[in-house]
């Protein structure tokens, strides 16, 4: 028997494809979203059913032959019904699977990433999320968005540069070693174009993007952008903090990472640094696996 994974985001969805023996057949991704508050419930059933059929055709795999799937999902929650019932009735058009989970997309990672869904993983993309797990206890900390925190994930990073742009521009610091790249970046000239970017312009992915030229220049010790790093994956490491006192994990808890902003080495070894100044005793494990096998992983294991 097979199972099918599938990992997604607001812009892409990728699909994995696992046996009962964990091995994985196939790997696959459309440029197509899966959010259904963004697109629409039917938009969603034939992108997944899109995409289930190329996995199982490129795999040579009889759907009759999936035993489950499960679906890793940006903006779906299984604590809420609503959520679950709509990705159920999806799966079902496609075919009777005998077992389906549905969860969020940081669920789908953190099983990637550890193989059996315990630890706690944070997940810096365009945004911040961190979650935990032990056992049956599922614990979440931030993620509430880039109006209400989202500390340390890319658009956070990206605005906080910003904002000490502007101060330069209004004679509070000196000028950060980012100065151009950012308004390079941007395609502007001077820093009062700013309002269009963030008021006219908007584009919360677009802003994010900029992250990864603040991280640059505090990999090359510009203390400003190290500044920035640092407060942000100080705030991190709290959460991480709170996740494991909460899942009587602190002992020696197991901390993974998800995202692009962890694509950086030298924003990996900040982390694990501040990281040293929370736990005296701590595991941070390399993710094994991407999301999308990690819910595949999550339904094969699940009752």
């Amino acid at each position: 028997m097979f199972y099918i994974g599938i990992d997604g985001g607001g812009g892409s969805t990728r699909f994995a494809l696992i046996d009962e023996k964990r091995e994985i057949l196939g790997h696959l991704t459309l440029e197509k979203g899966i959010n259904y508050h963004l697109y629409g419930v039917e938009s969603v059933y034939e992108t997944i059913n899109e995409g289930v059929e190329k996995l199982l055709g490129k795999a040579k795999v009889d759907l009759k032959d999936v035993k489950g799937i499960g679906a890793s999902v940006s903006g779906v929650d299984s604590s809420r019904p609503k959520d679950v019932e709509i990705f159920k009735n999806i799966f079902l058009r496609i075919s009777n699977f005998e077992k389906m989970s549905i969860s969020n997309d940081a669920i789908g990672a953190l099983w990637g990433a550890t193989e059996d869904g315990n630890g706690i993983i944070v997940i810096n993309g365009t945004g911040a999320l961190i979650y935990g797990k032990n056992n049956e206890q599922i614990e979440r900390f931030s993620g509430w968005g880039y109006l209400l925190d989202d500390e340390g994930g890319g658009y956070w990073v990206a605005t906080e540069g910003v904002k000490k742009i502007l101060h330069f521009r209004d004679g509070l610091i000196s000028k950060p070693s980012f100065y151009e790249d950012v308004l390079n970046y941007f395609g502007i000239e001077d820093p009062s174009s700013f309002v269009y970017v963030y008021y006219q312009e908007f584009s919360k992915r677009r802003i994010a993007g900029a992250a990864k030229i603040i991280i640059e220049a505090a990999s090359n010790g510009d203390e400003i952008a190290k500044d920035i790093v640092e407060k942000g994956l100080r705030w991190c490491s709290r959460g991480v903090k709170v996740l494991a006192q909460k899942l009587n994990m602190i002992d020696k808890p197991i901390i993974t990472y998800g995202g692009g902003l962890f694509k950086s080495g030298y924003y990996r070894e900040v982390f694990e640094k501040i990281l040293k100044e929370e736990f005296s005793d701590f595991e941070l494990l390399e993710p094994k696996h991407d999301a999308a096998v990690g819910a595949a992983l999550m339904v094969l294991n699940s009752r």
